[in-house]
């Protein structure tokens, strides 16, 4: 798989696993990307693949490299600030209705409540074009 898939498929799981789908993603973001730097061999690969790999200096200054007392160290603190950069890109692309798709929801046209897409059936849908909820749909509420 490529880099960038993997970033997507990243991105996507953070979009499923928050509370909502206009959650901030920011804590997720950063676990994430602690993850792929700490359990993974995969620094070199991300410095590689990454177009943000002067992401850790636009983060923190000319001091990004401060402390870093090793080949190792430098390497995952670059690596770490370009995939949380690439990932946080990856995520707020997402307009409002991919990340409700990916979350396998729907939006209520008349009252905005969120509902499972398993919910949302052919005559609900198809009602004069209007995604609705059970209940305004029940209500015979229009958006």
């Amino acid at each position: 798989m490529s880099y960038t898939h993997d970033v997507v498929t990243d991105a996507n799981n953070i979009i499923r696993e928050l509370s909502s789908w206009d959650a901030d993603p920011s804590e997720a973001v950063s676990e994430a990307a602690d993850s792929e730097v700490i359990y993974t061999s995969r620094c070199h690969e991300i410095l590689r693949a990454s177009n943000n790999s002067n992401a850790a200096f636009d983060h923190m200054g000319p001091d990004a490299l401060e402390g870093c007392d090793s080949e190792w160290s430098t390497v995952s603190r670059l690596a770490y600030f370009a995939y949380h950069q690439d990932l946080s890109g990856a995520i707020y692309d997402l307009s409002d209705e991919d990340r409700l798709a990916i979350r396998e929801e729907g939006i209520c046209e008349c009252c905005g409540e969120v509902f499972p897409e398993s919910d949302l059936d052919d005559e609900r849908e198809g009602c004069e074009g209007q995604t609705l909820c059970e209940t305004c749909y029940e209500d015979g509420e229009e958006a």
